[in-house]
Formats: structure tokens, sequence, C-alpha cells
């Protein structure tokens, strides 16, 4: 009896100082049921962070691309006001060199916008945006703000109207040389530029010199249509072979002003 008791008692110190030396040690034994239970949990805990984590990122990215349509926008209606300032300074330029034309005193004008510009083999057109309901008649001198004769109104129609322009092979002025008063008759020429017929072999001209209308058709007197580019002398025809470089090549003629009497 006194033996068993001994015993009991020897176990039971035996255990008190196994437990305290696994407290000390920080050893950790843990059952199969409680790895068990803790793996699925310490699983899923972590997929629920990452998740979480996920959802922060495109939440991030969801503000990011909000700010960016936000700033496209504004970069938009910044072009918008700039495009609108531009406009508004060449329309302002455009006006201040039309009223400095004196011809401008002896008829209506009527300022268009042209689109549809086609030069090709088969003629020379464009259209500007004035029609019948601005007053616009047919063989309307088409000039530039800088008194550059752009061409002839060929069709009027409610809204638009087709101009030939003076290198069309429709166009036919009555022109002289600004430098020597040589008088003739200057017909378009398509991709060649501009003709000038009935110059005698006697007429003084040379290359440079500035063609103008006289006056005495359609078109008023002045307006600038070209300069000499090509003189061809032949003792054996009557008349000289005179060919003009046309002034619209070289200048912008996207705004235009319609001349009627």
């Amino acid at each position: 009896m006194k033996n068993l008791k001994f015993l009991k008692l020897s176990l039971a110190i035996l255990a008190a100082g196994l437990l305290v030396f696994l407290g000390f040690s920080k050893i950790k034994f843990e059952s199969p049921l409680v790895q068990l239970i803790e793996r699925p949990s310490s699983f899923l805990f972590s997929r629920i962070s990452s998740l979480s984590s996920f959802l922060g990122e495109l939440s991030k990215i969801h503000n990011l691309t909000g700010e960016n349509v936000s700033l496209r926008e504004e970069n938009v209606r910044l072009l918008s006001r700039i495009a609108f300032q531009l406009q508004l300074e060449e329309e302002n330029k455009f006006l201040r060199e039309a009223l400095s034309l004196p011809i401008l005193s002896n008829y209506k004008a009527v300022d268009a916008g042209t689109f549809n510009v086609n030069f090709n083999p088969e003629g020379h057109r464009l259209l500007i945006n004035k029609g019948l309901a601005d007053g616009i008649k047919r063989d309307s001198s088409v000039i530039s703000s800088a008194g550059v004769l752009v061409g002839r109104v060929l069709e009027v129609f409610d809204s638009y109207s087709v101009v030939g322009a003076v290198t069309d092979f429709d166009f036919k002025a009555t022109i002289r040389i600004l430098e020597t008063n040589v008088s003739g008759i200057a017909r378009g020429g398509l991709q060649e530029g501009i003709f000038i017929d009935f110059v005698s072999q006697a007429d003084e001209i040379r290359q440079g010199d500035m063609v103008v209308t006289d006056g005495n058709d359609l078109s008023p007197a002045g307006l600038i249509i070209g300069k000499v580019s090509h003189i061809n002398v032949d003792d054996g025809n009557v008349f000289k072979k005179v060919r003009v470089k046309p002034m619209i090549s070289s200048i912008d003629i996207s705004k235009v002003i319609v001349l009627m009497k």
C-alpha cells in the first residue's frame, strides 16, 4: 500500500517537473486534432487577407482611373478654349486685312469659309459656305483678305456655292502687267498655272512682273492674279507665250470674301 502511494507521488512529481520543463523550453506539442482545426483556419485567414488586399488595390485603381478621366476632360476643355481663342484671332486678323482694301467701298462684301477644295485634272473648284440665303450671286468675284483674286462663283445653292479658281479651265479675265501696263487675257491652265493670251512680240514683259485685273470685265480692277513665271518668244508667232504663277498657290484660302455689286 505504501509502495502504491509512493508510486503515485513520484508520478505526480515527475509530471509537474515535465510541465515546468516544457514551459521553460517553450516546446509546443499539439495534438493532431488541434493541427487539423488550425490548418484550414490559417489557410482561410490568409486567403481572406489576400482578398482584402486585392480589393484595396482595385479601389486604388478605380480612384486613379477616375482622376485620369477628370484630367482628360479638363485637357479637352482647355484645348477647346485655346482653339476658340485662336479662331477669334484668325477672324480678327482676316477682318483687319479685308477692311484695309479700298475696293470694298464699292462692293457688298460677304466673308465665307471654303471647304472641299478639289484641284484635279478635270477642273479646279472649291466650295464656300455661303449661298442664296446670304445673297451670293453667280459670276461674283471671290478674293482673299489681301486682295488676291481666288476665282469666280459658278453655281449658287441655298446654303453653299461652287467657285471656279483662277487656274480652272473656265476662268478668263482681262488683265494688265502692273510694271509696264501691257494688257492681255488671263486663262486658267490647271496644274500649269495661268496663261496670258494676246501679248504681242513687241510688248515689254519680264519674269517676275505682277499681273492684276484691269476691271474691264466681271472682276474689279487691281486684284492680284500672280507673277509672270515664263516667257516664250517666237518670232514666227504674233503673240508671246506667257505663263503666270498664280498667287493663290502661296496664300491661305480657307477664308475668302465674295464681292457683289
